[in-house]
C-alpha cells in the first residue's frame, strides 16, 4: 500500500496536522474548564504533552516517535475496545478512533517509514 516516499511524507504531513489541531483543541477545552469550573486538572494538562509531542516528532522526523506512536496507538486502541458505549455519538467516535489507532499501528510498522524516521530495528527502543 504504501510504497514512495511521497506517500509517506503526505500521510505523515497529514498525521501532524492533525495532531496539532487535536492539541489546540484539548487545550481550548482546558481553559474553557478552568474557566468555567475554576477546577485545573493535571491529568488533561499532561494530556496535552501527547498531541504536541507527536506533531513535534511528525514535523521534525524525529526517531523517537515510531516507538511512541507505536504505544500510544496500542494504548488507545485497547483502552476504546474496553471502553462502554452510552450513546450513537460515542459509537462514531469509538469507531474512528479504533479505525485510526489500526492505521497508526500498520503505518509505523512498515519499513519505509521506520526508514523515514531513521528508526532501525524491529524493537521499541532501538537505532
Amino acid at each position: 500500500m504504501i510504497s514512495s516516499e511521497k506517500q509517506v511524507k503526505s500521510v505523515v504531513t497529514f498525521l501532524s496536522w492533525f495532531y496539532l489541531l487535536s492539541g489546540i483543541v484539548l487545550a481550548l477545552l482546558l481553559i474553557a474548564n478552568f474557566l468555567l469550573s475554576n477546577n485545573f486538572l493535571t491529568a488533561s494538562f499532561i494530556g496535552l504533552l501527547v498531541p504536541f509531542s507527536l506533531f513535534i516528532g511528525l514535523k521534525y522526523r524525529k526517531p523517537w516517535l515510531v516507538p511512541l506512536i507505536i504505544l500510544v496507538s496500542s494504548i488507545t486502541l485497547l483502552s476504546l475496545v474496553f471502553t462502554l458505549v452510552h450513546n450513537a455519538t460515542f459509537i462514531v467516535a469509538k469507531l474512528v478512533g479504533m479505525v485510526l489507532s489500526l492505521f497508526e499501528l500498520y503505518f509505523f510498522t512498515k519499513k519505509e517509514v521506520r526508514n523515514y524516521f531513521g528508526t532501525k530495528g524491529i524493537f521499541f527502543f532501538s537505532r
